[in-house]
């Protein structure tokens, strides 16, 4: 083979290879710059998309994996959908860079071990898991720092409740699950839960859990959304049914207290930078202000003046 011939098919692979990149479009909505990548065939998250893009749409494409610097050059991202892309593996740095990332759904696919930083990521709020292969491994020893409020994981392999400090999830779906039951220390430490989404039958216990869960409910007014209402078979041998409940208080309390000096640090952490930005502004005006007055001071040095002629001089014209 020639290689003008082996040239020209090098070419044609690249302008396919450059086609495929090229694929997504960018529309601006509602003041976000939006990437649409929806069912173009991608094989991969393409690396020519415009750098400041605030949402990213793959949604029906087939991509298999995430690796390190799939998301990396797009540090904007606030929402990213990759669902029904037969995502299996993601790498376990893949969203380092996605400081400013708000909504991740990866729900519909073949997922069955998270990354931690995932639930490390400082502004994620919603995150969509649903219908993958996920175990109860993948929150083993887990420590969530991330302020989610809206968490579905159902349709999983799932057997518990996931062990996370869930202090500020509002939504937590775990519908579709092999779950048996809910402890009652599982709800307390969830103290911002408002609505919980559950089997029908995952509340079905006779024991004294269950009128502990009941009277939790309708105390915290957290919202059970399920076919089936509790059943719990009178409270007979439960004569530590309050003594329980008051320690699962105790237990919701240490919950309160710290969902409240976490938003003591954010507050913190939201005011230095509020003043970080007035100092630097007013840096910069007083450098500002300086520099023009250094400017004028300096051209007034050099400026041309008229010399004012004296009395000696003018009687020595007289006289010649």
């Amino acid at each position: 083979m020639s290689v003008t011939k082996m040239s020209l098919i090098l070419l044609g692979i690249s302008l396919i290879f450059l086609q495929a990149e090229s694929r997504c479009r960018h529309v601006k909505k509602k003041g976000s710059l939006r990437a649409d990548c929806f069912n173009q065939g991608l094989k991969r998250i393409p690396e020519d998309l415009i750098k400041d893009i605030e949402i990213l749409d793959a949604r029906h494409n087939t991509i298999p994996q995430l690796v390190n610097d799939s998301i990396k050059w797009y540090p904007f991202l606030k929402e990213i959908y990759l669902q029904t892309t037969g995502l299996l593996i993601i790498d376990h740095t893949t969203f380092s860079s996605s400081t400013q990332l708000e909504i991740l759904d990866l729900s519909n696919n073949l997922i069955r071990d998270l990354p931690q930083n995932i639930f490390y990521l400082p502004k994620l709020r919603k995150l969509y898991l649903d219908h993958n292969e996920i175990t109860d491994t993948s929150f083993k020893s887990l420590n969530v720092t991330s302020p989610i409020e809206y968490l579905d994981l159902s349709v999983n392999k799932l057997t518990r409740v996931p062990q996370l400090s869930l202090f500020h999830v509002v939504l937590l779906n775990l519908t579709g699950n092999p779950i048996k039951t809910i402890k009652v220390e599982e709800l307390a430490t969830m103290c911002s839960l408002k609505e919980l989404i559950v089997n029908e039958d995952i509340f079905n216990d006779s024991g004294c859990s269950c009128h502990i869960i009941e009277k939790l409910l309708s105390k915290w007014n957290i919202k059970v959304t399920v076919t089936t209402p509790l059943n719990c078979q009178g409270q007979n041998g439960c004569t530590n049914v309050d003594m329980l409940f008051d320690h699962t208080l105790a237990l919701r309390e240490k919950c309160e207290t710290k969902l409240l000096a976490q938003k003591k640090i954010r507050q913190r952490e939201a005011k230095m930078i509020y003043w970080s930005i007035a100092v630097g502004l007013a840096v910069f005006m007083l450098a500002l202000v300086l520099s023009f007055w250094f400017q004028n001071r300096k051209s007034g040095t050099y400026e041309t003046k008229e010399v004012m002629p004296t009395s000696d001089y003018m009687e020595e014209l007289s006289d010649m």
